[in-house]
Order: structure tokens, then sequence, then C-alpha cells
């Protein structure tokens, strides 16, 4: 018995390439709504100000409230509701869910179906 195989690395590269690329906005959205929940906001004003963003290889989730980078590094402040560092604890709780994503994205492109 015997097996042949072709192994095409260009075309996996650009396949693994277009994946994450596609996969970038859902990622980000990803991060933006574990963040949401975290935002310490009375109004509901900051998390309305959350978007997301793709450029490139590079996705990002943000607050453009002109207060929440304050809100977001004041570790003294009290909020009755949300917290302080919500962005960046949103992503940390979001790494899983975005790993996720991220994996069935490559494998989708790998195994030629696309996404």
């Amino acid at each position: 018995m015997s097996v042949r195989s072709h192994w095409d690395g260009d075309r996996a590269r650009r396949a693994a390439r277009g994946a994450i690329r596609q996969a970038l906005p859902v990622m980000a959205e990803i991060v933006l709504d574990a963040s949401d929940v975290l935002v310490p906001d009375l109004t509901g004003a900051m998390q309305d100000s959350g978007g997301t963003d793709v450029e490139g290889n590079v996705a990002s989730a943000f607050y453009e409230a002109v207060y929440a980078p304050f809100q977001h590094e004041r570790m003294d402040l009290h909020h009755d509701d949300g917290q302080a560092k919500f962005l960046e604890l949103g992503a940390v709780h979001a790494v899983p869910q975005v790993r996720s994503e991220l994996v069935a994205s490559l494998r989708a492109a790998l195994a030629g179906g696309g996404r």
C-alpha cells in the first residue's frame, strides 16, 4: 500500500491569511461584547460609544466616549455597576471564544471550504 500526498504551502498560507482576515472583525466584536458587560456607565453612553475597527491584519475594540480612558485606568474610582480595566479584562475573558473563532476559520479555510 502506498500513499501519495501533495502539499502546496503557498496555497495553505494564502488560505490561512484569508481566514485570519475574515475572522478579525468577528474576533473584535467578541472582545467588545465581553467588555460591554464590564463597562461602568450610568447612562449607557460609554457602552454605546464602543466600536471595532480592522486595518490590515490588526483588529481593535474601543470606546470613543471622551471619559472612557479615565474610567478604564482609574482603579481608585468606585463603580456601582462595572469596573475599571473593562476593556483589558474583557479581552482576557474573551480569549477562549476568540480562539475558537480563529480555529474554526482556519479549519474551514485549510479544508478548502472557507467560512
